[in-house]
C-alpha cells in the first residue's frame, strides 16, 4: 500500500483529501503546517507528498520538494491561485488546480505511478 502525506491547512479540506485517498486504497497521513510535514517527511516514509502551495509555519509547499526530493518521495501541488499554477507549470512542477471533483483528484494521484 503506497503511503502519502497530505499537507493542507484548512482542515476540510484535508479531511476531503485524505478520505478520497483512503477509499482509493492509500495509507495516509497528514500535516498542516509546513513545519509538520517538514518533521514528518525527514521522519517517516512515504511515497507521495501531496501539499498546497500555500501553507502555515515556515514554508511553502514548493519548499518540501527538496525534502520530498532527497528522500525518493513523488509530490504533487495543489493551488487555486492562477499565478502560481503558471509558475508550476513553468517549472514543470507536477500539479492540480482547485477546484477539483474527488475523481479528478484521484485519477491524478493515480496517474503519477504510471511509468513505474
Amino acid at each position: 500500500m503506497k503511503r502519502v502525506l497530505v499537507v493542507e491547512d484548512h482542515p476540510d479540506i484535508r479531511s476531503l483529501l485524505s478520505q478520497l485517498l483512503q477509499e482509493a486504497g492509500y495509507e495516509v497521513v497528514d500535516a498542516w503546517t509546513f513545519a509538520e510535514a517538514k518533521t514528518k517527511l525527514e521522519r517517516e516514509s512515504f511515497d507521495l507528498l501531496i501539499s498546497d502551495v500555500v501553507i502555515p509555519g515556515g514554508g511553502q509547499g514548493t519548499d518540501l520538494i527538496e525534502v520530498a526530493r532527497s528522500r525518493g518521495v513523488k509530490y504533487l501541488l495543489v493551488t487555486g491561485h492562477p499565478a502560481q499554477m503558471e509558475a508550476l507549470a513553468a517549472q514543470k512542477h507536477p500539479y492540480i488546480a482547485k477546484p477539483f471533483r474527488g475523481a479528478e483528484f484521484v485519477a491524478r494521484v493515480n496517474s503519477i505511478w504510471d511509468g513505474d
